[in-house]
């Protein structure tokens, strides 16, 4: 319990560290982020013999550090202790889980890595069925000497000395790197396929300590930059004094089989379109330079837009007219740009969004007035984030809210909360109208996020 409660006792420390230092930005106030994951024993690791503790140890273990954080400067985020209960069984199980897995998949078992889908009495369940004791696999601590189910694959190092680093560990001793001294890891066929072989364990080894031999087999240093865009249209990539002359927004559209990809994927393929385009992007700094990329408000898995926007910034001064063709041309299908153009408003300015939520089914002709009757009174929704859930009265997070039935359902038209603060996912919304409107059939519905709003309720631009 010391070493738990010591997570929330350094980032108190961070903070008064802060505090101490003189050339700090004095308006701004300083956020920690704790971001605690649940311990899952792993393959080939010195740690694959160690127990996982139980859930309820685990969700223990995260009410007491959550007790200890007093600051309100510090956020605290961790994993479920369920799903990384799951995941423990399954990273130390053998062939026998072959049966459990057959079984989920009779049962339909989709989906599960997310929350709303995942059910972990179901997974209980399913062991049950199938004669698995979850514990065996996560919650039991193995002797060094026990067969484990992996120890038919290579990894490169020996299990010997696997052994030897768990039980260093456990004396808190350190191995020291490579470069300074050999451990007898048994990895020697690996180290010879490196750049250099400094390994004084190998037979071709050319030094026994980082020396002076060593420089002669490692790569050559890149070449000093010329300051100029690449080939790819990387410019600050390379050059990474180049600072941006004009920010532009992209209006797109996002429909298709993009609707049921994630915004991380997402994300992914507007920065691969965007080096394609070879534009004079402006990059990030650091280590790892992509392109500098905002979205305005990331939608979730399963709505789509028709009025996305996103902002990047150029270091080279280009017409709007060549910039959504180059896009247009390199964007994939699903994420089309409809317009790019400059303008001086924040996304934090954003306040509201339109959005269409389509419900397929056979709706009576009274069926529209009495789904514009429900956030009438309060509406309480259980809301979930990624550190805890919440119920939430979400009328006040609803503007506006009309509905019209069509030939093949009813069309909701919802203008819901979308600054950072108080941001309302209008599937919470649908939801609600499913369970009034078609209980058996709830979830049946489309999505598409019509367009943004400013506080006054005019269109942002």
């Amino acid at each position: 319990d010391e070493d738990v409660t010591a997570i929330a006792a350094l980032a108190k420390k961070v903070i008064e560290k802060y505090y101490q230092t003189e050339n700090r930005n004095k308006r701004k106030q300083p956020q920690v982020t704790l971001s605690v994951a649940c311990f899952i024993p792993k393959p080939f690791t010195p740690f694959q013999w160690e127990r996982q503790n139980t859930a309820e140890e685990l969700e223990k273990k995260q009410k007491l550090l959550l007790s200890a954080i007093t600051d309100r400067k510090i956020r605290y985020n961790y994993h479920d202790a369920k799903t990384s209960h799951l995941e423990a069984v399954f990273a130390r199980g053998n062939r026998r889980l072959g049966a459990a897995l057959r079984e989920a998949v009779r049962r339909g078992v989709r989906f599960d890595a997310w929350e709303e889908m995942f059910d972990y009495d179901g997974w209980m369940d399913i062991f049950r069925a199938t004669g698995i004791d979850p514990a065996f696999f996560a919650n039991r601590e193995m002797p060094d000497d026990e067969v484990l189910p992996w120890d038919i694959i290579d990894c490169g190092v020996t299990k010997e000395f696997l052994i030897q680093e768990r039980h260093k560990a456990r004396e808190a001793a350190t191995t020291p790197s490579c470069k300074e001294k050999c451990s007898g890891c048994g990895a020697l066929n690996v180290c010879d396929k490196k750049y250099y072989r400094w390994c004084p364990g190998h037979p071709e080894s050319e030094t026994e300590y980082l020396g002076q031999n060593i420089k002669k087999v490692l790569p050559k240093p890149a070449a000093e930059n010329s300051g100029k865009r690449d080939k790819n249209g990387a410019g600050a990539a390379v050059n990474p004094s180049k600072k941006p002359v004009r920010e532009i927004k992209i209006r797109f559209r996002e429909t298709g089989a993009f609707v049921y990809v994630s915004h991380l994927d997402i994300n992914r393929a507007f920065m691969r379109a965007l080096i394609k385009s070879k534009l004079p992007l402006y990059y990030t700094e650091g280590f790892n330079p992509i392109p500098k990329i905002t979205f305005a408000s990331p939608l979730s898995v399963g709505s789509g837009g028709e009025n996305e926007l996103a902002r990047i910034k150029l270091v080279e001064d280009v017409p709007d007219e060549v910039i959504l063709q180059k896009l247009r041309r390199s964007m994939p299908e699903g994420l089309e740009v409809l317009e790019v153009y400059s303008s001086d408003s924040k996304f934090r300015e954003i306040a509201w969004a339109l959005n269409d939520i389509i419900f397929k089914c056979d709706a009576a002709d009274d069926t529209a007035k009495k789904v514009e009757q429900i956030f009438k009174s309060p509406v309480v929704v259980e809301k979930r984030t990624k550190s805890f859930i919440k119920e939430v009265d979400i009328t006040p997070l609803v503007k506006s809210l009309t509905a019209e039935k069509t030939e093949n359902g009813i069309t909701v038209h919802a203008v819901t909360c979308a600054d950072s603060d108080n941001y309302l996912n209008a599937e919470y919304v649908a939801q609600v109208i499913a369970e009034k409107i078609d209980p058996e059939e709830k979830g049946y519905h489309v999505i598409m996020r019509q367009k943004f709003m400013l506080a006054d309720g005019t269109d942002f631009r």
